[in-house]
């Protein structure tokens, strides 16, 4: 299995435990500011990683990670424009503050890594193809 496909299955079962608990949180969970549509979006990311890492193996797995790299560090960097060390809303729908900023970065670094890491990985312990015969 490869580090795309676990980080995938991880990402997709904690993320869809999350998105189910924050409905029942009250606006908060823990430190993180939560609100419906932050919910649906933990959920649906939750779902399309564990498609990812099962669909076909997870050969779409590495791809995803990328995405979902590039996604949350969009999220990152907007939640740090317009929260700074506070906290505020991001398009006036999605509450984020400084432990939420963090982790989007923190979840934005550790799936480009995953997603990137894994093209190093894959090739390296996939043993030379042979030239077809004519």
């Amino acid at each position: 299995m490869t580090l795309a496909r676990t980080y995938a299955l991880i990402v997709g079962w904690l993320m869809t435990v999350v998105g189910i608990v924050g409905f029942f949180s009250g606006g908060m969970l823990l430190v993180f500011e939560v609100n419906t549509v932050h919910n649906i979006i933990h959920l649906f990311t939750g779902l399309v990683a564990l498609f990812f890492g099962y669909y076909v193996a997870g050969t779409y797995s590495r791809s995803f990670d990328q995405w979902l790299g590039i996604v949350y560090a969009v999220v990152a960097v907007l939640g740090f424009a317009v929260a700074g060390l506070g906290s505020a809303t991001i398009l006036g729908i999605l509450p984020v503050n400084l432990a939420d900023n963090i982790l989007h970065s923190v979840i934005a670094l550790s799936a480009l890594s995953a997603g990137f890491l894994t093209v190093r990985e894959e090739l390296s312990t996939h043993e030379p193809r042979m030239p077809k015969a004519a």
